[in-house]
């Protein structure tokens, strides 16, 4: 259990929240933050696994793409 702590305080440090914030979080509000905070990277992930997919895969879904992420 005190490994789980230390994850979840670096989760939301690594997301913008300050340690002095964190401790003054119920603990709902920081179960809430720790878990959206999971979802964002997870989230991020995926996205990135798509973008690798595609970028491997070439051809005019991947220039379709990339141009969808520049704009």
């Amino acid at each position: 259990k005190q490994g789980r702590w230390g994850d979840i305080y670096a989760t939301l440090i690594r997301h913008g929240h300050q340690h002095r914030d964190i401790g003054s979080f119920t603990l709902r509000q920081l179960m809430l933050y720790y878990e959206r905070a999971l979802a964002v990277d997870r989230l991020d992930r995926a996205g990135r696994m798509q973008d690798m997919n595609l970028a491997f895969g070439g051809g005019k879904a991947a220039a379709e793409h990339l141009r969808a992420l520049q704009r």
